[in-house]
């Protein structure tokens, strides 16, 4: 006897938005190349003739005197949130599947032992969805196809079809509830085959010869003809460790042994997954006391033993283990894919840029802070201003959110114009006096650091000024506006950066060439 499925389809598409009243559309546009079109409108839009591909502007005149909710379409981030929607839908059944782009498949077999007849199960869903403000239609079906098309184009939001009456049900039906492509629907149109039971009363072979095999398939799908299952999601197994004494544990050496042999284990998981640890968590649970939790994070994903047993057991060391331990838990909260890489040629690619240099770097980055402190490793960054102090801010490198590799083919600084400065900038410009013999040139004589010197040659001016929204709001913490540059090299062999600043017109150095 042929299994049947029970499944729920909904789709969320937004009929109106929750706080608006009837005279409310929404509309998702999309943008290409400078022009705008639908893609994506609710039902009170599609009942006044909008439709997906259709100019923003011939739907603005459809809906003209009807108030307008415009939002960007974003298909990545709608999927992510779909299939969020679904790890939520998991509570209604253990087989639950995201139907892109704007479904979710449920199968409800064998669940109305838990929630009761098929109207409750399905008044159920309906309401829980409607605390999350999501406007749904509903199908409750024996087969995938057949729920998938009454959701989607039956005139009732909410349906429930028996077995005896799929047919009857999808015979009024456009064909694209068929789930079959577009141009196979505006073929069938085009001969006058509008509704899915037109297609019952038709010869297969016949079908088959002109549309295509994958019109029996579907149409054999929705009847029950053919069976179809769904794919569910699949929680992914946590990368954990785990060892229970059989008693209570007061040796520190014990734990301490316990822990490394739990960090291999997980470092087997790690290997099986192609992936490296960017936060582990070692979890004590003691006797009447709370658990001791010891958690270290990594600036690279990291499954080296060596490395990851230097951060770890001085943690482990300083927790306090109260009346003893009873079982020890390692965990990896945060992952992170690791390309696989031949090692056999390690000492070849050291050095190049390659993932082994990169982690080599996030382990000296790693002890420097678990010693430091979180704030005291900063890497140098780059700022949109011509003012040189400013230009490369330093910032933590923990808070940083895009981290550059050390080497290889990125530069740490970006996209930065290659242009003369000097080897050694002072952090603040430091005042000299001089001589200049003409109002816009070089200095001739520089007294500087309380020694006097005369200038050899000199090249310049570089003004350098700040974009005039900047200079009229103060953005920057610099008092100058405005900065005349000069390249000079005195009587004693040094070149000398120096400007002239035109908010006070006093001189400075700046920075020397080594």
């Amino acid at each position: 006897m042929r299994e049947i499925q029970r499944t729920i389809a909904d789709s969320n598409r937004p009929e109106v938005c929750p706080s608006a009243g009837s005279a409310f559309a929404v509309v998702l546009v999309a943008a290409e190349r400078g022009s705008q079109w639908v893609a994506g409108a609710c039902e009170g839009a599609a009942a006044k003739g909008v439709c997906l591909g259709m100019s923003l502007a011939h739907a603005k005149a459809l809906l003209k005197g009807t108030q307008i909710w415009e939002r960007p379409f974003t298909p990545a981030e709608d999927a992510r949130r779909l299939h969020h929607l679904a790890r939520w839908a998991q509570r209604f059944s253990p087989v639950v599947a995201a139907d892109e782009p704007d479904g979710l498949l449920l199968d409800m077999a064998g669940c109305e032992r838990l929630f009761g007849e098929d109207r409750r199960m399905v008044a159920m869903v309906d309401a829980s969805l409607k605390k999350l403000h999501l406007p749904v239609r509903l199908a409750l079906a024996p087969t995938v196809g057949c729920a998938w098309a009454v959701a989607r184009f039956a005139a009732d939001r909410i349906k429930i079809v028996s077995c005896d009456h799929i047919r009857e049900e999808l015979a009024p039906l456009p064909v694209a509830g068929l789930r079959i492509d577009p141009l196979f629907v505006e073929a069938l149109n085009e001969v006058g085959i509008e509704r899915i039971g037109a297609l019952f009363d038709l010869p297969r072979q016949g079908l088959a010869c002109r549309f295509g095999a994958d019109l029996l398939r579907r149409l054999d799908q929705a009847t029950g003809e053919v069976n179809e299952t769904i794919t569910p999601l699949r929680a992914s197994t946590p990368i954990e460790a785990t060892r229970i004494f059989d008693g209570a544990v007061t040796n520190l050496e014990a734990i301490l042994i316990t822990a490394r042999e739990l960090l291999f284990t997980l470092i087997l998981q790690l290997e099986e997954r192609t992936c490296g640890a960017r936060t582990l968590d070692v979890v004590l649970q003691r006797i009447s006391a709370e658990p001791a939790r010891v958690s270290i994070a990594l600036t690279y994903p990291n499954r080296d033993a060596q490395h990851l047993w230097t951060l770890l057991r001085p943690k482990i060391e300083r927790t306090h283990l109260g009346y003893g331990v009873e079982s020890v838990s390692l965990h990896a909260s945060r992952i992170g894919k690791l390309s696989p890489r031949q090692l056999c040629f390690a000492h070849v690619e050291h050095g190049s840029g390659n993932q082994g240099d990169e982690a080599a770097w996030g382990e000296l980055l790693d002890r420097l802070m678990d010693r430091l402190g979180l704030r005291a490793v900063c890497a140098m960054t780059v700022a949109e201003t011509h003012v040189p102090e400013e230009a490369f801010p330093l910032q933590a490198w923990s808070t940083m959110q895009e981290r550059v590799p050390r080497r290889g083919n990125h530069d740490a600084t970006g996209n930065v114009t290659r242009i003369d400065r000097p080897s050694q900038l002072f952090e603040v410009p430091e005042p000299v006096q001089v001589i200049s013999l003409v109002p816009d040139g070089p200095p001739s004589w520089i007294r500087w650091r309380g020694r006097e010197c005369t200038v050899r040659c000199g090249c310049g001016p570089e003004r350098l000024a700040l974009p005039w929204w900047e200079a009229r709001r103060g953005a920057s913490p610099s008092p100058s506006i405005a900065r005349d540059y000069y390249q000079v090299e005195d009587d004693q062999g040094r070149c000398l950066w120096v400007f002239r600043d035109h908010a006070t017109h006093g001189w400075f150095v700046h920075g020397l060439w080594a």
